[in-house]
């Protein structure tokens, strides 16, 4: 039961990373897309 525990919590934490990475993402490309506008 604590390894069944333990892999949870590492694929709870793989799926928080993975949010945080996608929202970064996100982020970055409206980013680049403000700065775009600015440019041109």
């Amino acid at each position: 039961m604590p390894s069944n525990r333990s892999t949870h919590r590492k694929v709870a934490i793989y799926i928080k990373v993975l949010s945080v990475t996608s929202i970064a993402q996100v982020c970055i490309t409206r980013l680049i897309k403000d700065l775009d506008k600015y440019a041109a």
